[in-house]
């Protein structure tokens, strides 16, 4: 495997990877992946599934890499996952072994020490005897590597993502980025996140080298951004929450970087045109923004598009930057919903050699039935709603997305835009709550620059937006929390509405019964009493 990933890299005395005062060359690296991979062969046999349970670090990149060098199944799991998560993945997964510090092993529970074997670096790495390796022959049906997503019944689902396509994975990622230019990148994003796995691909079939941060500089926009200034850091993988979030920052504290980022690939979220108006802004008009849209089941990335300044004033049409053309020789079809909806607007089916071979391990039928074939192809069903545009695809929304507020269909994007408009908000999110069986309420999370007034925002949205779709709460934020993925952290934003919002111990004096009326029709516990009842969530339905 590290054949195929390091064929096109010229000078292996480069460096591939730094962190903190540590630097490893190609070279070196290829013998640690080597020894650690024969290490682990001689613990292991074939289609073992070893856990990854490790922070980020060189150590933990090359347990990866030594994995697919050895061909057998990675499992990564982040040191952040709560414990009961941790112990569901290795079950889940069948993990035979586990690679981990001695202090992550002891705190796992008793159950798992005795179905899963610890394996330790420094041991497995001195037991490695470099090997032939034309002899290590890896069967391309083997799972690769498995991920574990968020799961409609409540559970992670583990993707199965087999040799086969990792192999397309980086032949397709070379070939499309290939350059010329050997390129400074961070490991932004988490251990756990197919999109890691990717930005790691991507740099080191390259050549380029990779800098792993601590988390505390990692996850601190303003210490990320001084360091990529500093260490003229000039490509990004990142996702386009935390991208804004960057630039936020850049504009709190008045600092320049422009001209040293000169390829940011976006990921993982859907891609607004501010920001792309922002990034050129920020970063200056030469630098190459890629938009890559692809679901885990589909090999992480599957379709891309090169965005280009002199497109603004369509993106802008779109209200969206489009995900381009398929990437990985993916293939793609368009099934209409309704009736009603155009041919070129529907769910997203893709198939090709990118989709998963395996599907989601230890999977029921009916969570198995998105997958399927098309013209004796692999396909899966995506749940995405696309529109094709200029031979384009446009991401629009998931399917499952809409919600409606007594009985009226809502766009909460349309909303997010309309917010986005307003000058003095630099990000904002829109989603709705339950309070009650019978009322639902929207709510904007808004980070406000200097001038800011939600009283100028109301005024806009009251301007334009029908009754139903107005916020009943426009919740301030100085910034917005993120995942380790760096994905923006919805349950967090919610617990901060609802800490604020709705807290029985602020219910007090005067008022003290109007509230126990209103909170009881309404289904919420406080009243801000500068809001109408409507603003609250109320309607005619509440009235009666």
């Amino acid at each position: 495997m590290t054949n195929l990933l390091f064929e096109n890299v010229e000078d292996l005395s480069l460096v591939a990877v730094r962190e903190s005062e540590q630097s490893v060359s190609y070279l070196q690296l290829r013998e640690k992946i080597a020894k650690r991979a024969a290490g682990i062969r001689k613990h292991l046999g074939v289609d073992a599934k070893i856990a990854v349970y490790l922070p980020r670090s060189i150590n933990q990149m090359v347990s990866m890499l030594a994995i697919f060098e050895a061909g057998l199944t990675y499992v990564p799991i982040d040191v952040d996952v709560a414990q009961e998560r941790v112990e569901y993945i290795i079950n889940k997964a069948d993990c035979e072994s586990i690679i981990t510090t001695q202090e992550l092993y002891n705190s796992l529970d008793e159950n798992i020490k005795q179905t899963t074997s610890f394996l330790d670096t420094v041991l497995i790495d001195s037991e490695g005897v470099l090997e032939n390796e034309e002899n290590n022959k890896i069967n391309n049906d083997t799972d690769a590597y498995i991920i574990f997503t968020s799961g409609t019944t409540g559970n992670p689902k583990g993707v199965r993502i087999s040799y086969a396509n990792l192999t397309n994975l980086i032949k397709s990622s070379y070939k499309y980025f290939q350059s010329g230019r050997k390129h400074e990148t961070i490991l932004l994003n988490s251990l756990s996140f197919d999109f890691s796995i990717w930005e790691i691909l991507i740099a080191l079939s390259s050549g380029d080298s990779i800098n792993i941060l601590d988390d505390y500089v990692r996850l601190d926009q303003k210490k990320l951004i001084e360091v990529i200034s500093e260490k003229k850091i000039d490509s990004l993988a990142i996702t386009p929450s935390y991208m804004s979030a960057l630039i936020n920052v850049m504009d709190m504290y008045k600092i320049d970087i422009k001209n040293i980022i000169s390829r940011i690939i976006l990921g993982a979220e859907k891609v607004g045109t501010r920001l792309i108006s922002d990034i050129f802004e920020h970063c200056g008009p030469e630098v190459e923004i890629y938009n890559a849209y692809g679901p885990t089941e589909v090999t992480v990335c599957s379709f891309i598009k090169k965005i280009r300044a002199d497109e603004m004033d369509r993106y802008n049409r779109l209200k969206s930057v489009p995900i381009g053309s398929p990437f990985q020789d993916v293939k793609a079809m368009v099934i209409k919903m309704n009736d009603n909806e155009a041919e070129t607007k529907g769910e997203l089916i893709l198939y090709g050699e990118a989709v998963s071979d395996r599907g989601y391990i230890g999977a029921s039928e009916e969570e198995n039935k998105k997958f399927g074939e098309i013209d004796g192809e692999r396909a899966y069903h995506t749940g995405d709603i696309v529109s094709i545009d200029n031979d384009e695809y446009v991401f629009i929304e998931r399917n499952d997305s809409q919600c409606k507020i007594n009985g009226f269909r809502v766009e909460l994007d349309e909303i997010r835009n309309l917010i986005l408009s307003y000058p003095m908000v630099s990000d904002a999110y829109v989603t709705t709550y339950s309070v009650s069986d019978f009322t639902t309420v929207i709510i904007a999370f808004v980070v406000g620059k200097s001038g800011y007034s939600e009283k100028d925002l109301r005024e806009i949205c009251e301007s334009k937006l029908n009754k139903y779709m107005r916020p009943n709460y426009y919740v301030k934020a100085k910034e917005f929390p993120r995942t380790n993925n760096g994905k923006l952290d919805v349950a967090r934003l919610i617990e901060t509405f609802k800490g604020n919002y709705l807290n029985p111990k602020e219910m007090r004096g005067n008022n003290e019964t109007f509230n126990e009326i209103v909170t009881e029709i309404l289904g919420i516990e406080k009243i801000d009493l500068n809001k109408s009842f409507f603003e609250l969530g109320g309607g005619s339905l509440n009235e009666y």
